[in-house]
Parts: C-alpha cells; sequence; structure tokens
C-alpha cells in the first residue's frame, strides 16, 4: 500500500472509529486504479449489504503534502468521514434488527425526512421499498446504488430509495394537484413543487425560516406543522399559447433531519438513526 492509501485508511479507520464501529473498517477498502482519465491510484469502499452490491470510489486524488507525504484533500476527507459515519450506522442498525427479534426491515429500522414521511403516511406507500442495487442498476463508479422501487396509487405516483435504512424520494407527485415532492440535495433537504403559483420576490425573502402551512395548505402539510421553509423560487414556466409545456410554479426548499417511520421496540439501540447515510450530495 502507497503513502496516499495509507493516509486514506487511516482516515477512513479513525472516522469509523470515532462514529462507534467495533469491526474491521479496513476490510471493506481496496486499492486499485481510479476510472476517471488519469486512472491514478483510487481507493474503494465495499457497500454494505443493506446499501446495495458493489463498491464506490472514495479517494483518488491527494493534492496536500505534509512532510513529504501525500493527503486527501478537504472534499475527499469529508467524503472518507462520511463513508465511513455510514458504514457504522449500516452495521449497528443491522445489530438492532437482529436484537429486536424481528427480519427484513421494520418500519421502525426506517427513517426519512418528515416531508416525505408525511406523504407516506398520508398517500399509504408501503415502506417496503428495495434495497439500492437490488435491480442490479449500474451506477457512477461502478457501484449498484441506483434501484427504484415505483409505487402507483390512486393519489399519487412515488419512487422510493432506500440507503441502510433511510428512505429518499427522487420523485413524489399527487395525481390531483401536480404537488411534488423530491429530494436532490442530500438526506436532510426535500423540496416542495407547487403547481400554477408564483411568489414575489419580497414575499419569498420574508417566508425564509417560517412555518410551511403559512404557504401552503393542504393534508400533507398538516401532518407536519412545524417544518419550515429554507429557501423560496420561483419556475416561470415554459406555457405556449397552444397550451403545451410547464406551467408557472413555486419550488420551496425545507431542511430537516430525518426520522423514523415507527417506535421501535423498548430496549432496541436507535442511537445509529443519527448517522448518516451514504449520499453524495452531502459532500457535493
Amino acid at each position: 500500500m502507497t503513502a496516499a492509501a495509507e493516509a486514506v485508511a487511516l482516515t477512513f479507520d479513525r472516522a469509523y472509529r470515532n462514529a462507534g464501529g467495533r469491526g474491521d473498517a479496513r476490510s471493506f477498502l481496496r486499492t486499485g486504479r481510479g476510472i476517471g482519465a488519469s486512472r491514478a491510484e483510487a481507493t474503494f469502499r465495499r457497500l454494505h449489504a443493506d446499501e446495495g452490491r458493489g463498491e464506490f470510489e472514495l479517494c483518488s486524488g491527494s493534492t496536500r503534502t505534509h512532510n513529504g507525504r501525500r493527503l486527501p484533500s478537504r472534499t475527499e476527507t469529508l467524503l472518507i468521514a462520511l463513508a465511513a459515519s455510514s458504514l457504522v450506522r449500516a452495521e449497528r442498525r443491522r445489530e438492532a434488527i437482529a436484537t429486536s427479534g424481528e427480519d427484513g426491515d421494520p418500519e421502525w429500522s426506517m427513517t426519512a425526512h418528515p416531508l416525505v414521511a408525511a406523504a407516506m403516511r398520508l398517500y399509504a406507500i408501503p415502506a417496503e421499498p428495495a434495497r439500492l442495487g437490488d435491480d442490479a442498476t449500474g451506477a457512477r463508479n461502478g457501484a449498484q446504488v441506483d434501484a427504484i422501487r415505483g409505487y402507483e396509487h390512486e393519489g399519487a405516483h412515488a419512487n422510493l430509495r432506500t440507503l441502510a435504512g433511510h428512505v429518499w424520494v427522487p420523485f413524489l407527485k399527487e395525481v390531483r394537484t401536480g404537488l411534488r415532492i423530491d429530494e436532490t440535495r442530500g438526506r436532510m433537504m426535500a423540496r416542495l413543487t407547487i403547481q400554477d403559483m408564483i411568489v414575489p420576490h419580497t414575499v419569498a425573502v420574508a417566508m425564509r425560516g417560517r412555518p410551511l402551512s403559512e404557504l401552503i395548505d393542504h393534508p400533507v402539510i398538516d401532518l407536519v406543522p412545524d417544518l419550515r421553509i429554507c429557501r423560496i423560487r420561483n419556475n416561470v414556466g415554459t406555457m405556449r399559447p397552444n397550451g403545451m409545456g410547464r406551467p408557472p410554479s413555486v419550488i420551496v426548499e425545507t431542511r430537516a433531519r430525518p426520522v423514523p417511520l415507527a417506535v421501535a421496540p423498548d430496549g432496541v439501540d436507535v442511537g445509529w438513526r443519527r448517522l448518516p447515510t451514504l449520499h453524495y450530495a452531502d459532500v457535493e
């Protein structure tokens, strides 16, 4: 192992221990040629069974030096720490399920953004999403991390993905109003799109930090009355005289910590819920 790869392994192992990991962190790492144009040496992290199948490129560049040794960049260090903490989450979550005597993925072992959790309750979307990679869909870096489980309901259409017990939604749309929920910027940020609506700039600025219920009256918002607005922006749309195109809409971002979908049995450790899942958007 080169000095650069050893620096990555040390950083990964330290972050793993700090997050409460008790296993062999290094057994999830390997070095090899990266997938970029340079094909430089890279470190890969194998996915845990609860994360899917395959591996992803953890660190391929080392731009800083210290006493002649190449070190990971700041962004890479953040990704390494995230990858280590998310591995601990997967391991401790699986241990908690085994302790409870249950199998599979019980609802109490699942978390989601509060807005997503509310939509799942309102539209009775079952907490039975496939683990990422279960459909053998390829993703960047060769990792099997893009499985999608689609649901068609009378009230809404939804695509769900899960990663170590965290449910996130690339697409959920209400049939009646076109109200849409999606997550594109990490596990703590959900975006609500409201059709046929424009908010003046002064109002959008004044609404930051205000409850989402002050902007829209909707059953899904009634389930999360304390959820607050992070940012509002308008999408003017592309409507044409023939009626084709996209109508104007308001995009509202909400930031909140994930919540469990159900209460855990007494005596079961749920401390892993505070740990992150492996979501690239959290460090991009």
